[in-house]
């Protein structure tokens, strides 16, 4: 059982001409080797995503981690799941549970002020609730592991880091693991929470005084610069790795005739999937990865191919609703393990949570826009009264973007009616 979290063309090329300048076909030769080496490079795609829930308790003799593990890594790991059963066989489950602890500890990287340590797993539990394939992927029947970290004596500095399943891929990409963590002191009332990805561990500074006491039970501190901070941060590394948006974006810009065509393909992009994103989250709508994938494939592909064989219609209302269109189906991409991760949170919180991440989404988008829209400028799309050209090429380039947009919407198909 793998994670899923992911789916118009009018005249013949023109060659570049004798008077353009030798700079400008520097520029397009230059464009079409890294675009084509780009799409080669990658065979497919998508940026799997999982999110589990860690809780840590720093004590002054020992640290803590309760690690909640959705059972997708697991089997990711394990192997146990068998999707033509009508349900998980428990025995193989709880093997694979079992098993798992030793991965977690060679991927949890723990150092107290500055020196690396060790941990044991002291307890792994699986989900209390049966465990159906309808509920396999939820963090309500997730594992639950207890590690502990021996101390020899109060820590003054405490760094958690991961990179869980670092050795693994899915349709081409790697793994993108992030855990909803909560932190405090044993002394502490509060929890504070924060966003653990590989690219961003956590650092807790420690004070110990004197005559403090161990509290068993703890509220959770949410800070709304934190939560802006993490998901603002979240957002940008989910487009800066997700090839699948940033393909489909660069086709957006390679049609685009003018400023102002691309600054209105672009909005209604945004506003889309800024509008499915937000429903999902909410829990308003849910649409199966068997379809959503194949839809972001689709969209490469559709937009690519337009570019080719229609740029007549790269502006105007049919490009426009293209955006549109297949920018619900990306929000949707955009929301695989937000809906977990956001799941608890006050309103308030989760408003915060959703603006940031769509900040640090729009930050990536324009930080390929501007520099590609920049780079495109001396091969830009000369307007006649009769008809709209695309330099070849600009043609070539999207061919080779659809191309591997078509690969990749094969191993979606294939992988959503596995």
């Amino acid at each position: 059982m793998k994670d899923a979290r992911r789916f118009m063309w009018h005249s013949r090329p023109r060659l570049c001409s004798g008077k353009q300048s030798t700079a400008e076909g520097g520029c397009a030769t230059c464009f079409i080797v890294i675009v084509v080496a780009f799409c080669l490079s990658r065979s497919a795609l998508a940026h799997p995503t999982l999110t589990h829930d860690l809780k840590v308790i720093v004590y002054p003799d020992h640290l803590t981690l309760q690690a909640k593990i959705v059972l997708t890594e697991i089997d990711i790991v394990n192997d146990f799941a068998d999707d033509s059963k009508p349900a998980p066989d428990v025995t193989k489950m709880h093997d694979a549970i079992a098993a798992h602890g030793d991965y977690l500890l060679n991927h949890f990287h723990v150092s107290i002020n500055g020196a690396d340590i060790k941990g044991t797993v002291r307890a792994s539990t699986p989900a209390t609730q049966p465990v159906t394939w309808d509920n396999f992927e939820d963090i309500e029947s997730a594992a639950t592991y207890t590690i502990d970290y021996p101390l020899a004596h109060a820590p003054s500095k405490v760094r958690i880091a991961q990179d869980l399943l670092k050795e693994y891929g899915r349709m081409g990409q790697p793994w993108i693991v992030s855990l909803v963590t909560e932190y405090r002191q044993s002394y502490q009332s509060e929890f504070t929470e924060a966003l653990l990805t590989k690219d961003h561990p956590i650092e807790i500074a420690c004070t110990w005084p004197a005559g403090a006491s161990t509290v068993s039970t703890a509220t959770t501190h949410l800070s709304v610069w934190h939560t802006a901070r993490d998901y603002a941060r979240h957002g940008l590394m989910h487009i800066l790795t997700g090839y699948d948006h940033l393909l489909f974006v660069a086709a957006l810009v390679i049609g685009a005739t003018q400023l102002w065509d691309l600054v209105k393909v672009v909005s209604a992009f945004a506003v889309a999937h800024t509008l499915t994103l937000t429903l999902s989250v909410l829990h308003l709508v849910h649409v199966p990865s068997s379809v959503v994938e194949p839809m972001i494939a689709a969209s490469i592909v559709c937009v690519a191919l337009q570019n080719v064989f229609f740029p007549r219609q790269s502006k105007g209302p049919t490009r426009l609703a293209i955006a549109f269109g297949f920018g619900l189906f990306h929000g949707l991409g955009f929301a695989g393990g937000l809906a977990d991760a956001m799941s608890d949170m006050p309103t308030a919180h989760l408003a915060t949570a959703l603006v940031a991440f769509t900040i640090g989404v729009e930050f990536a988008h324009q930080l390929l826009i501007v520099p590609l829209y920049c780079l495109l400028k001396p091969m830009r799309t000369r307007a006649t009264t009769a008809t709209i050209q695309l330099p070849f090429p600009l043609r070539l380039a999207s061919l080779a973007i659809s191309i591997v947009g078509f690969a990749y919407l094969v191993v979606a198909l294939r992988e959503g009616h596995a």
